[in-house]
């Protein structure tokens, strides 16, 4: 399986480090659905907690309702769009 490939050949820390700034909204998504489609392998869990990809998404999540706030505040938007992607993308 891909997920297998991914952890064996060290890829693991690569994409996590993609979640770290100044990554734009549109990578970050791109990277929480693959860490998302990586964790669907139990192998993957250790390797994304020892690479942080949990203390990282939080930050993320936190930034975008930050964002996502300061955004409704002005009344400028219907729906809330950080760099071009919905917010509300970002925790399916």
């Amino acid at each position: 399986m891909a997920q297998n490939a991914v952890r064996l050949n060290y890829g693991i820390q690569t994409i996590v480090n993609l979640l770290n700034p100044p990554s734009r909204w549109p990578l970050v998504k791109a990277v929480i659905g693959l860490i998302r489609n990586l964790a669907l392998c139990q192998a993957n869990h250790a390797p994304l907690r020892e690479y942080g990809a949990i203390h990282l998404l939080v930050i993320l999540l936190n930034r975008a309702f930050t964002d996502t706030q300061r955004v409704s505040r002005t009344g400028l938007f219907f729906r809330s769009f950080l760099g071009g992607v919905v917010v509300k993308t970002l925790t399916w």
